[in-house]
């Protein structure tokens, strides 16, 4: 293992990776938001950029997290990383009094803070941010509506001298406009994506499996569920007599709780409202039969009766309720079939595979019901709940907290049962499994869920989803968790076409205004160390199918060096990928680089021009540069001729497949791990498709480039049965 070498980080104490560090060095010229998934050291990224702001333009570094236990986690982390006097690494909560942060302010060169403390002082005038040079805002996608994130985040850009911002979350929203509306309360200017499948990413990751589980219901909640949805098509039906508004009868809560907001607005008669109440309180109801089932329905039917509100009377006069309550009071004396099916994954994967473990429920009830179950088994079970209220049943304090996690890392539990809490906020270590216990329809909160396990060694997530509307909430969660890449993609576009066409209302100057996505095969090029570097350049790492750089929707760029360029015309290679650029960009351009074309492989330089000729006959530009250097200055003029000029924005274009040969290495190259090259030795040594499948593992290993982890996830793969257990 390789580690971090710079004077502000202590020597051994941050692992070298690639990919952190471009991240790093792209955010440390520009305000960027980091999308990365829980476990692949946003932390780490922030201490990079820390420290070259610290030791670039000096001044003071503020640390916004959004809870006090994360907060003290990320205090100790950067005391132990940060080669700064321990003392300067401050710590800011509400448990410290007002006058005394006055003087923290003044002394900490880097103050990790809630959010309320930071902004309760700027408003009182207990501290300007004129001289924080950085600021770091964990769990960025927080930064909407009224959040205190949005309130700093503008005090800074309009107080700061050197104003620098750097957002962290592992999704950032599940729309495009949460995107926008994130991107614009934290002045972002660029966008960091990486994901568990990303190229430079993958080999610093232990593999993931996902499972499904799907979970029947008993008869007699299927018959309380439909006696459920009689009610509620009489419900609708008389809300809609109104005539003011229009309830569907498939309508999800989202749109009950909208037309609610409607009618209240409008003061439509109290009868109307209630009928819409009651409304949101039945189908909440039947998600909770369908997630929880009986027994924590009953609880919640319970709460109704104790409460004489207008809705509850609505739902509990109507007769044919009564019949509700006996079904699930029936239904409720077995234990519920998730909760089985629960207890049977746990016995395997605790008692018999020594596995740790992570539960996520969305219930308190549900999770202190489970931790009883597992405990009668046998099973060292722990409760990680939220805070609570003051009067509410089960509240904990953060040492509860605290000291859940800490016996789940020393091995005392065997499980650790997490209601929201564990999905952001606290700092859990890794897992050999995680169990979703019941679907939630939010993409953020799918995906931290996911990265809890699967870090440093393989994982498995399982999730168990009942039939009905869960099922529904989880195809949700992953159709948000899978466009969410497309969507950073069009708000990054949207973001540089903005920028390029107005000025910054923000005080943000000399920031880079060209963007440059560059393959990441060419990141250890000198051509891209040069572009890094410059100031007006934002670089992106991508993986290209086509080309080296790609500086507009309409213009890309291969980069030759000389002997390249020789080797791929003997080879045959150079008129393949020429006429797959053309086929693709408007404007494909070649550069060769280098002095003087080389004869080593007996190509007359008359061969090699008219190969020159050649592909400026099929339309494409061929440039030849003398050094790395001169390389990239062609490339950034090219950049501000398409995005400054002509306000072109980026798209990376994907390439079909355009022979029978072709087809065959697309489907080799799907298999994580390996590249054209390697599938071109497969094929030429195997021949066919059939033939790769079906050798053993030991004829795989004499291909040149297939290793033992490679050739057995060939194996692996080709032996795997199909299951719709499996996404």
């Amino acid at each position: 293992m390789s580690f971090v070498d710079h004077p502000l980080i202590r020597k051994e104490r941050l692992e070298s990776r690639v990919y952190q560090q471009v991240i790093a060095a792209n955010a440390s010229r520009k305000n960027t938001l980091v999308v990365v998934p829980t476990g692949l050291g946003k932390t780490s990224i922030a201490i990079l950029v820390i420290a070259h702001r610290l030791y670039k333009k000096g001044g003071k570094v503020l640390f916004l997290v959004p809870t006090k236990p994360l907060a003290v986690q990320h205090h100790r982390r950067l005391k132990e990383v940060l080669n700064i006097d321990e003392n300067e690494v401050i710590l800011l909560t509400g448990e410290v009094s007002p006058n005394k942060r006055i003087s923290l302010w003044r002394k900490g060169r880097v103050v990790v803070s809630t959010p309320q403390v930071v902004q309760n002082d700027i408003i009182s005038g207990r501290i300007t941010l004129e001289n924080f040079t950085l600021i770091v805002f964990d769990e960025a996608h927080r930064a909407v509506g009224s959040y205190p994130y949005v309130f700093i985040a503008e005090h800074y850009m309009r107080t700061a001298r050197s104003p620098l911002i750097l957002g962290l979350t592992a999704s950032p929203g599940s729309t495009k406009e949460s995107i926008r509306e994130v991107v614009r309360n934290l002045f972002i200017e660029g966008i960091e994506y990486r994901s568990r499948d990303s190229p430079d990413v993958l080999p610093y990751l232990a593999s993931l499996r996902v499972k499904v589980v799907k979970v029947p219901l008993s008869e007699r909640e299927r018959s309380a569920l439909a006696v459920l949805k009689e009610i509620k098509r009489d419900f609708i039906r008389k809300v809609n007599s109104y005539g003011r508004v229009i309830v569907g009868e498939n309508s999800g809560l989202r749109n009950l709780i909208e037309t609610q907001r409607v009618l209240l607005s409008e003061r439509a008669p109290s009868e109307i409202i209630s009928l819409v109440t009651a409304l949101i309180k039945l189908v909440h109801l039947m998600d909770v039969i369908e997630s929880q089932g009986p027994r924590t329905a009953l609880r919640y039917i319970y709460k109704l009766k104790k409460s004489p509100s207008k809705a509850n009377k609505v739902i509990l006069e109507d007769v044919r309720f009564r019949r509700v309550e006996e079904l699930l009071s029936m239904a409720s004396r077995d234990l519920p079939r998730k909760a089985i099916i629960l207890m049977d994954l746990i016995k395997r994967l605790v008692g018999e595979e020594k596995k740790r473990v992570i539960v996520f429920c969305n219930y308190r009830s549900t999770v202190t019901e489970i931790c009883d179950l597992l405990s009668n088994m046998g099973i060292r079970a722990g409760a990680l709940l939220g805070k609570g209220g003051r009067r509410e049943k089960g509240a904990v304090t953060q040492e509860d907290q605290k000291l859940v996690i800490e016996r789940f890392v020393l091995g005392d539990l065997e499980v650790l049962v997490s209601t929201s809490v564990g999905e952001e906020g606290l700092d859990l270590p890794d897992a050999d499994a995680v169990i979703l216990y019941d679907a939630t329809p939010s993409g953020i909160r799918h995906i931290q869920r996911k990265g809890r396990v699967g870090r440093v060694r393989p994982g498995v997530v399982i999730a168990l989803i009942s039939e009905g509307r869960e099922l529904g909430f989880y195809r949700i969660a992953k159709r948000r968790e899978y466009s969410m890449r497309r969507m950073l993609e069009e708000v990054l576009t949207e973001l540089c076409t903005k920028e390029l066409s107005l000025e910054s209302s923000s005080k943000v100057l000399n920031r880079p205004k060209i963007r440059v996505a560059m393959d990441f095969r060419e990141i250890s090029s000198p051509v891209a160390k040069i572009l890094a570097s410059d100031d007006e350049i934002l670089l992106e790492t991508s993986k290209l199918d086509l080309g080296d750089y790609s500086v507009s929707k309409d213009l890309l760029v291969e980069r030759k060096t000389v002997s390249d360029f020789v080797n791929s015309l003997v080879d045959g290679r150079l008129f393949e990928q020429a006429i797959s650029m053309r086929n693709l960009y408007r404007h494909p351009v070649i550069i060769v680089e280098g002095e003087d074309f080389t004869t080593e492989r007996n190509v007359s330089e008359e061969s090699l021009y008219g190969a020159i000729a050649a592909l400026i006959g099929m339309s494409i530009a061929v440039l030849r540069t003398r050094s790395p250097e001169e390389t990239a200055k062609v490339i950034k003029a090219l950049a501000k001729r398409e995005q400054l000029e002509k306000r072109k924005g980026i798209s990376l274009k994907r390439r079909p497949s355009s022979s029978e040969a072709e087809e065959l290495i697309n489907v080799l190259t799907s298999i994580r791990g390996v590249g054209v090259e390697i599938a071109k030795a497969i094929l030429r040594r195997l021949g066919s498709l059939e033939k790769v499948f079906t050798v053993d593992e030991k004829e795989l290993l004499e291909i040149e480039g297939v290793g033992k982890v490679l050739a057995r996830r060939i194996r692996e793969l080709a032996t795997r049965k199909y299951s719709e257990d499996y996404l």
